[in-house]
């Protein structure tokens, strides 16, 4: 029995088409392409980030305004990851998950600049693509740098996780005090029936 392909419907492996397309696989690449140069500023928007921190939290920020879902794993969830994948399988072979993902993402950035009609799309998809081959890169020479860059995730997603434990015990003393989710109505003052 043949897999099936990404979408779960198209067929996949040795046995597909080398030009075939499915629409539905088509159609998870560029959104996949899209909600990560979204989330990220750095390979979508161009931006330039101080930190290691820094740059995780304007990526949660987008998460959590809602425009994109943060998936299965959440925000949190994702940061953790991150810094697993910077660990790697361990010392002896630190860089290999890093090398992986980013070789991947490139490759399917490649994949999706081919499918995109928008020469300003092909364009951000290119640069994007660029960018993680740079990082492909710099990880080959500078395995070094890896174990810093996964302490400041690993420290950004406790930060991330304490702040979201305080907002969920103000957020219910506030439902416990106003009796539900929402602040009572406001009600009319006394001075202002006589301004």
């Amino acid at each position: 029995m043949e897999l099936a392909g990404p979408c779960g419907f198209c067929p996949a492996g040795e046995a597909q088409p080398a030009r075939y397309t499915c629409p539905r696989c088509n159609a998870l690449l560029s959104d996949f392409c899209a909600t990560l140069l979204s989330v990220s500023g750095v390979l979508g928007a161009q931006q330039v980030f101080a930190s290691t921190k820094e740059a995780l939290q304007a990526a949660a920020h987008v998460l959590e305004a809602g425009e994109h879902p943060p998936g299965p794993l959440g925000t949190r969830g994702a940061m953790r990851e991150a810094a697993r994948i910077l660990l790697g399988e361990g010392p002896a072979n630190q860089k290999g998950y890093t090398l992986a993902a980013l070789g991947d993402l490139a490759q399917t950035l490649g994949r999706a600049r081919k499918q995109a009609v928008a020469p300003e799309e092909r364009d951000r998809l290119y640069r994007a693509r660029k960018k993680c081959q740079f990082l492909l890169s710099w990880t080959n020479e500078n395995e070094e740098a890896l174990t810093p860059l996964a302490l400041d995730c690993a420290r950004a997603h406790r930060a991330h996780t304490v702040a979201a434990v305080e907002v969920a015990a103000l957020t219910g003393e506030l439902e416990q005090l106003w009796g539900g989710p929402l602040p009572p109505a406001r009600r009319t003052l006394i001075e202002e029936l006589l301004g």
